[in-house]
């Protein structure tokens, strides 16, 4: 299980103000978007729930909550959840019940948030049961088990609660999420190629042994209710074009590559970057990787073969070029790029 991180990326004009009152914690005035694709079974908590969800956690008898919860975010703040819940398509209100029973729970006195997690995490430990009425088949078994691992590694953590709060996903392997500026998030378990702007700026607030800037990332944060399926950034898919017969590339070299290789690219709408996911079919004998107009990185995830660099000018497929074979192991990270001699095929 990887560290887990509640947090959020600033946007460019906080992250300007940020750095230039605290460039110790800040260090530079660059916004920070976030592109998060699963290599493994993956699970984040990402955006608020819905006031009917979160009112459903808080909610008192005789329908049932968590009580440590309830203690802390108080009954004024749950009537607002539920009277804004009963309301159709009323986000200005539902952000604002959200914002008020958040930042109630985040500026509780640690100490009774630090009891009250540990409280839960004993009552769950001894085999207690989350028993109570939940919309949409929220799984309250494996919720537990959730706040077990995070108040495990992270004891007494006010970040333990956002599990109610916030949207609990579990991504595939190739599925992806992009964190936007402000929208609140923890990485929980799993690997992941993650993709950002060029800045080292988070601004957090629970789950994390680094500095915490509640006040900050309580006036920063995006409080709109999402759902699960809305904070799923799907990729693009699309056969790859075949190149042109050439000095690298024969006529039967290019049939040779058929089936195609398929590109998924992940384009978040921010232009600091994006993603392609390349797959190439082991009957590809050859591929060529067009060059790109910025900076780029060639990650190899599994599988093996030769990675050649062409010289743009060369007019002949006798001359010398660089090559590399490539190599991943089981964990799927490469284990070996040793230099070749002449190689006549693009791979």
């Amino acid at each position: 299980m990887r560290s887990s991180l509640f947090s959020l990326p600033p946007p460019k004009e906080h992250a300007q103000l940020l750095h230039a009152r605290r460039p110790d914690l800040y260090k530079d005035a660059n916004h920070k978007p976030e592109l998060a694709i699963a290599l493994t079974p993956f699970e984040a908590l990402l955006g608020f729930r819905s006031p009917k969800h979160i009112a459903s956690f808080v909610q008192g008898e005789p329908m049932g909550c968590v009580p440590e919860l309830l203690e802390v975010v108080g009954n004024e703040c749950l009537s607002d959840l539920v009277s804004v819940s009963q309301l159709v398509e009323d986000e200005d209100n539902a952000s604002i019940a959200i914002k008020a029973a958040y930042q109630k729970l985040m500026r509780t006195d640690e100490q009774k948030v630090a009891c009250l997690v540990n409280q839960l995490r004993d009552r769950l430990l001894q085999g207690e049961q989350l028993q109570f009425s939940v919309p949409d088949n929220i799984n309250l078994s494996e919720l537990a088990d959730v706040f077990i691992r995070l108040s495990t590694q992270f004891p007494g953590d006010v970040g333990c609660f956002s599990l109610f709060f916030l949207n609990y996903i579990k991504l595939e392997t190739g599925q992806a999420v992009f964190l936007e500026a402000n929208l609140p998030h923890a990485y929980l378990s799993g690997d992941c190629v993650e993709c950002m702007a060029c800045s080292d700026n988070v601004v957090r607030a629970g789950l994390t042994p680094k500095y915490k800037d509640v006040d900050c990332l309580l006036s920063m944060l995006q409080y709109d209710p999402r759902t699960a399926d809305d904070l799923i950034f799907p990729g693009e898919s699309r056969p790859v074009e075949l190149p042109a017969a050439g000095p690298w590339l024969s006529d039967t070299e290019i049939t040779s590559r058929l089936p195609t290789p398929q590109v998924t690219r992940f384009a978040p709408p921010v232009e600091d970057f994006a993603v392609d996911k390349l797959l190439i079919p082991p009957s590809c004998r050859a591929f060529e990787l067009l060059a790109l107009p910025c900076a780029s990185i060639l990650v190899f995830i599994t599988g093996s073969g030769f990675l050649q660099h062409i010289p743009p000018k060369l007019a002949n497929d006798t001359a010398e070029k660089q090559s590399v074979s490539i190599n991943t192991n089981s964990s799927g990270f490469p284990v070996d790029a040793q230099a070749a001699g002449r190689v006549h095929q693009v791979l």
